[in-house]
This record gives structure tokens, sequence and C-alpha cells, in this order.
């Protein structure tokens, strides 16, 4: 049996965020999931989508669709926006901001 590598922080919150949206938007099981429009709902590649989405799939949420991506497998619960990430990530922005004005960061830098 083949471990699964441990999902990134940024694909764990991701696929936090995807269950939200599915409960806000009311989805339904069965619901199509459409890798490039939740890259461009969230603002990111496809790479973290596709790692969102087979976490999300290892723990029941959506299953795969044969050739044709993903589907919610079930109702999504009820998620708690209020968990204090966007006001994280609203903090690390201005430490990068402040950083990258006082030239302790290149022009360019990623994500990682």
């Amino acid at each position: 049996m083949t471990k699964r590598p441990k999902p990134s922080r940024l694909q764990s919150e991701l696929a936090r965020r995807i269950l939200a949206f599915l409960k806000k938007e009311n989805a339904q099981p069965g619901h199509h999931l459409v890798e490039m429009e939740l890259c461009a709902t969230f603002d990111v590649s496809r790479t973290p989508v596709r790692g969102a989405l087979q976490l999300l799939q290892a723990e029941g949420w959506v299953a795969p669709r044969s050739g044709r991506g993903f589907v919610l497998a079930k109702i999504p619960p009820m998620v708690d926006d209020d968990d204090g990430q966007d006001e994280q990530d609203h903090r690390l922005f201005q430490a990068l901001a402040r950083a990258r004005n006082a030239g302790k960061l290149p022009d360019q830098f990623t994500q990682q």
C-alpha cells in the first residue's frame, strides 16, 4: 500500500475553502467540479486545485468521475468561515509588503 504524502498547507486550506464555497452555493451531490472554474474562483493554479480535490476525495467529500474530474459526493458540512484565516492572510500580506518596500525581498518571488 502506497502512503499518500501529507497535503500542503495550501491544499488543506483550499480544500476547506472549496467545501465552504460549495456549501454557500448549495451544491448537491452529483455537482460537477470544474478545475478551471475553481482556479478562477480561488485565484490559484491547477496544481493546488488538483491536490485539494484529491484531499477531498480521500476524505469522501468528492468522487472521481471517469475521465471527467470530480463530482460532489455528499453535502458539505457547515463550515465556520470566521476562523481567523482572513486576518492571518492579511497580516502575512502586510508583512510581505513591508519587507518588499524595505528591500528585503526581490521584485519577484514564489509563494513557496
